[in-house]
């Protein structure tokens, strides 16, 4: 198999999009957090909001850095994980179907996030590129993976 592509990351955008959906999964900790550090009197009990904000962009960027993928001529590449190092290949012949959406903040961006759903898969989509630009969606790769 021949490589026609070198590994990419997402925009930059999808630490944004990462940090926002962080949030809203751990909204409730976040506000019982928020409510209950600035009535005690325990040390430090104050920074454990603005703490767990930042764990949780901490946690956004490094998943940002360590996503990477590749579209060969018959399979996408990913490679991912802070901790726990995965990597998938997905093979075109194996893709079911493509979904292309744009939240808010993708459109602010001119983004797409595209879902790879394949045989098998299940209710999750086999692989979700969150923050892809809309030139790298138009590209005859991208499009390949559609039409198979």
């Amino acid at each position: 198999m021949r490589m026609t592509n070198s590994w990419k990351r997402m925009h930059g955008a999808a630490v944004v999009v990462l940090f926002v959906t962080r949030i809203k999964d751990f909204i409730f900790p976040l506000l019982l957090t928020f409510f209950a550090g600035g009535t005690g009197t325990l040390f430090g009990q104050e920074w454990i909001f603005p703490a767990l904000l930042l764990v949780l962009f901490l946690h956004s960027l490094f998943s940002w850095l360590f996503f990477r993928f590749r579209l060969e001529e018959q399979e996408l590449r990913i490679k991912q994980g802070i901790f726990v190092k995965k990597r998938r290949y997905i093979q075109r012949k194996k893709v079911q179907s493509v979904d292309i959406s744009a939240g808010i903040i993708q459109r602010t961006f001119g983004l797409v996030k595209i879902k790879i759903e394949t045989a098998g898969g299940g209710m999750v989509p086999e692989v979700s590129i969150i923050a892809l630009s809309k030139m790298m969606q138009k590209s005859p790769r991208i499009s390949s993976l559609r039409s198979s």
